[in-house]
């Protein structure tokens, strides 16, 4: 092992040397030499760059989002099985997959839909399993209770994926539904 780093290691500290032979005597007197005392080390001063912040997303404040219907509907990460589902589900209120706007999030990532109140352009939010929050509107919903707000109308419910195999979710769903599209 190399003599300067158990110097620098033990530069600070009192070292003490036992004989071999002494292990079991009561009385050992033992001279005390302080390493820093007997070889004068260069102290190395290490630089420690501050840590650099973990970059943070920033959150545009709206996404480009140009109603081309009254119907938003937010979902996360769809997929194909998900998407007939949704056809199903606006085909028994009259509707189809072309009269509503679908914002897929898992595509746009974390954003804000404030305008979309200002706008005036939109009457219904369907969201299923997306809480407001997400999109930056600080609108509590309960699932399945439409609420309304500045003149939209809003309604959450469960992922499509929970939905799908879950009849009492069906039901309390298709009730709101048709309330919220009457």
């Amino acid at each position: 092992m190399d003599k300067s780093f158990l110097q620098y290691l033990f530069s600070e500290d009192i070292i003490y040397k036992i004989p071999a032979d002494a292990e079991n005597k009561q009385d050992l007197t033992v001279p005390v030499v302080k390493v820093s005392e007997e070889i004068q080390l260069e102290k190395v001063q290490k630089t420690v760059a501050p840590p650099t912040p973990a970059p943070v997303a920033s959150v545009p404040d709206f996404i480009p989002y140009n109603p081309k219907n009254q119907v938003l509907i937010l979902v996360d990460n769809i997929n194909q099985e998900e998407m007939e589902l949704l056809g199903k589900i606006l085909g028994a209120v009259q509707l189809q997959i072309n009269q509503v706007d679908l914002l897929d999030l898992s595509k746009v990532g974390d954003t804000s839909l404030k305008n979309i109140l200002t706008q005036k352009s939109l009457r219904q939010l369907l969201t299923f399993g997306v809480s407001l929050f997400r999109i930056q509107l600080e609108i509590p919903l309960t699932p399945y209770q439409i609420r309304e707000v500045q003149g939209v109308r809003f309604l959450y419910s469960d992922a499509l994926g929970e939905i799908k195999d879950d009849v009492t979710r069906k039901k309390a769903l298709w009730s709101a539904m048709k309330a919220f599209f009457a």
